[in-house]
């Protein structure tokens, strides 16, 4: 009997023989599965739209539609695909068993039943399909801590340029709050000797002293130039919180794309500027995307660094980052003018670990985590071929579907 710690699993048996399916719900309800049942491939369907089901018991020889044929429509559904399948068949051929298995089927139970043999191959399908479940379940868990530690690693290589990047602004405020003070002492003694009296002969008499009237507009334009380098520093802390956090589906949202571009460009501005890199934005205003902000700006960070280590020491360059909706998708490229990627490697960018890049610059893990990031979000992305300089990525993002053969090219 199985244990009662969890629900027990579900099987679907699909067989156009009621007594087949008598025997098999006799053997499958004494181990204690729970069951459903179809006599045909139309209400086998009907049952796995409405009910999930952990593995399906298949005769092959069924009318209008057989098992070869139900087997086909489930693994090409992306839904369903993952549904372990056994096929029943009084069959023992080679050739009937090869093209069960080469349409996805797991195994086969032979008729007449052996009641020791069909509960051993359940028990041990539905143990590879848990299994399978938690290792997909740690392999994505893990995905994403390794995703959390390329945006670390990323804004700790980036934290000098950061700080960088805050001393300006900070600097710019400090300087004007240190003016501000300084015309305050010059003006507040008149400020003082009027104080009591009559406020519009007190206004009168000071707007009357020249000086005072050029002291109130240079503290009119300090404060302007503190409030500018506070949104500077402001700007620049939003982009590295959201970059910062750690990813989780409970925070996609809508999001302009615009937005999210300018984010990343905050974190990478003192390495374009370091570089003389300038960047040439452009993007439909109202394209709007459907993503975890964090987690596309991410992808956007690494490649326009990837672009920038490429171009280092050349004195200028120029990124390009374009989106435009195309049918019911979102293309993004980014163009750079640099050396360019040879084609022997083209191939290779996206493994894990390949790198050209020294050891002190790079873990070869950039590209690898784009790309999980993209396919996540049912995307697609590629190096667009180039026999000139330059590289240019392209990426493909579902607006609101994109079909699973979709293929990238460089048109």
């Amino acid at each position: 009997m199985l244990s009662d710690r969890k629900p027990a699993p579900r099987i679907l048996i699909v067989d156009d023989v009621p007594q087949n399916i008598q025997v098999l719900a006799n053997i499958l309800k004494e181990a204690g599965y729970r069951m459903g049942f179809a006599k045909d491939a139309k209400t086998a369907l009907a049952h796995i739209d409405s009910v999930q089901f952990d593995l399906i018991l298949l005769d092959i020889m069924m009318p209008e539609i057989d098992g070869y044929e139900l087997c086909a429509r489930l693994k090409a559904d992306e839904r369903k695909r993952d549904i372990p399948i056994i096929f029943i068949t009084a069959k023992g051929e080679i050739a009937d068993k090869t093209k069960g298995f080469e349409l996805g089927a797991v195994d086969y139970i032979t008729k007449p039943f052996d009641v020791q043999e069909v509960l051993a191959r359940v028990k041990t399908h539905l143990t590879i399909r848990d299994y399978t479940i938690r290792l997909e379940q740690m392999v994505e868990e893990r995905t994403r801590q390794l995703i959390h530690a390329d945006r670390l690693a990323t804004l700790g290589t980036f934290s000098a340029a950061i700080v960088h990047e805050i001393n300006n602004p900070l600097s710019h405020v400090l300087g004007n709050a240190k003016l501000i003070k300084m015309v305050w002492n010059s003006i507040k003694p008149l400020v003082k000797e009027h104080t009591g009296q009559n406020e519009a002969a007190a206004a009168k008499r000071i707007f009357e002293d020249i000086k005072a009237i050029e002291d109130i507009k240079t503290i009119d334009e300090a404060i302007e130039n503190l409030l500018d380098g506070c949104y500077r520093i402001s700007r620049l802390t939003n982009s590295l919180r959201t970059y910062s956090r750690r990813y989780s589906n409970t925070q996609r949202g809508k999001y302009p794309l615009a937005e999210i571009v300018n984010d990343a460009l905050q974190v990478v501005m003192h390495k374009l500027k370091l570089e003389g890199i300038k960047v040439e934005v452009d993007i439909q205003p109202d394209l709007i995307i459907e993503s975890d902000q964090q987690a596309i700006s991410q992808v956007l960070i690494n490649l326009i660094d990837n672009a920038c280590d490429a171009m280092e020491g050349r004195g200028g360059g120029k990124i390009m980052i374009r989106a435009a909706y195309m049918d019911n998708q979102i293309d993004i490229r980014i163009i750079d003018d640099g050396p360019g990627i040879p084609e022997t490697i083209a191939d290779r960018i996206f493994d894990p670990f390949f790198t050209t890049k020294s050891k002190d610059k790079g873990t070869g893990l950039g590209l690898f985590i784009v790309r999980n990031i993209i396919e996540e979000y049912r995307g697609r992305i590629a190096l667009v071929p180039s026999k000139g300089p330059g590289a240019e990525f392209r990426i493909i993002l579902p607006n609101k579907a994109m079909a699973d053969d979709e293929k990238i090219d460089g048109g």
